[in-house]
């Protein structure tokens, strides 16, 4: 993210940071993962709020509870958004165990790509 403007940087690191947790409550985990994003989160949220401004999509005023109210949300959708690549990705490492960073690009430039096709 370091190409992006102040807010949209502090943005998508605070989405990617969410993400863990949001997929830990969704599958009935309490942070077993992510526990040490909490702590970016804060400071992600902060870092938005200090700027004055919401990042495009976010409802009101940059509050700690808007602030995460959306980035759960947006980080919800992007996940459902890629879920068959989590499969993916899921299936290659049961059949191998391991996956290189070639690899893993790889099945995952395949499911975008599937998803912006269909």
């Amino acid at each position: 993210p370091g190409h992006l403007a102040p807010l949209d940087r502090a943005w998508a690191l605070l989405v990617t940071c969410v993400a863990g947790n949001v997929n830990d409550a969704g599958a009935g985990h309490s942070s077993t993962g992510s526990s040490d994003d909490i702590a970016k989160i804060v400071h992600h949220i902060t870092e938005i709020m200090s700027l004055g401004t919401v990042p495009a999509g976010v409802a009101g005023p940059p509050t700690f509870d808007n602030l995460m109210t959306a980035a759960r949300a947006r980080a919800a959708q992007l996940s459902a958004d890629r879920s068959s690549g989590h499969a993916a990705v899921a299936t290659a490492l049961l059949e191998k165990g391991r996956l290189g960073q070639g690899e893993l690009c790889r099945i995952l430039a395949q499911d975008y790509n599937r998803g912006r096709a269909a």
